[in-house]
């Protein structure tokens, strides 16, 4: 059944309470995670090397606060629990009766297709034939990539976090740099400076070859830094993803994708 949801409608359904809660806490995390980026939280310290020849570089970096880390491991639980609140709900619009112990009724997120016809687990009944068309139509196995579907995603990472450990964001991004003697950061950059690319993300030191001689004493590593925070979850994102990108994925794909099919 097809529902246009009233601002003022008392209650609000516990799905659509769930996936608010997950919208504020994507607000949240989105400030949390530009402010850290504004507090330019890390520096390059460059070492002149021979034996290269050229430059060691460390990434000086303060780790972005657990707390990020914490509330992306909310949003994501809130998003998921929206979507078993809505199961349990659509089985009593069927007529059932929830099944709400362990393992009980819950919204699923299948990679494979069941040799059975898809239902939501109940303790009597179930849901209507029309709703369980619509959970079929966003399992992961309608995919071609199943477990880069962002239901078996939210899943994984719900699980991740409710059982194993908390999600883990780290820093990562690049650095267009030149160097220069540590008395003259004055010096402007122009077009001819010579640049090299290093990672403002890495946890080991990075060896740049140059052509030019080496600057004799103390050296700076100026120059243009594009940085963020990505989720390092490989199992669940093969490459680390930034998280803002992973948040907006999951979100919008639960919120218009799959409550647009029963809510306007």
């Amino acid at each position: 059944m097809h529902q246009t949801l009233n601002p003022k409608q008392t209650p609000i359904p516990s799905s659509i309470q769930k996936l608010l809660r997950a919208k504020r806490l994507h607000e949240e995390l989105e400030g949390l995670y530009y402010t850290y980026l504004q507090s330019k939280p890390y520096d390059l310290v460059a070492t002149a090397d021979p034996s290269v020849p050229g430059y060691r570089v460390t990434t000086n970096h303060t780790p972005p606060p657990m707390e990020m880390a914490l509330i992306f491991g909310d949003f994501v639980h809130n998003l998921r629990s929206a979507l078993d609140h809505h199961a349990r709900a659509l089985v009593i619009d069927g007529g059932g009766i929830p099944n709400d112990g362990p393992g009980g009724t819950m919204f699923p997120a299948a990679e494979t297709k069941p040799p059975k016809p898809l239902a939501l687990k109940a303790k009597s009944g179930g849901a209507l034939p029309s709703d369980l068309s619509l959970i079929e139509s966003v399992q992961p196995y309608s995919s071609i990539t199943p477990k880069q579907h962002p239901l078996s995603r939210l899943s994984l990472l719900d699980n991740i976090d409710k059982h194993r450990h908390i999600n883990v964001i780290a820093m990562a991004g690049s650095a267009n740099v030149a160097f220069f003697p540590a008395d003259q950061q004055d010096i402007v950059l122009s077009e001819e400076t010579p640049k090299y690319l290093v990672s403002s993300g890495a946890s080991d030191d990075q060896i740049v070859r140059v052509a030019e001689p080496l600057i004799d004493g103390p050296v700076v590593a100026r120059g243009m830094h594009v940085s963020h925070l990505v989720l390092d979850e490989p199992s669940v994102y093969p490459t680390p993803t930034n998280i803002m990108q992973v948040c907006g994925e999951l979100h919008d794909y639960v919120a218009p994708k799959v409550f647009g099919l029963w809510f306007s």
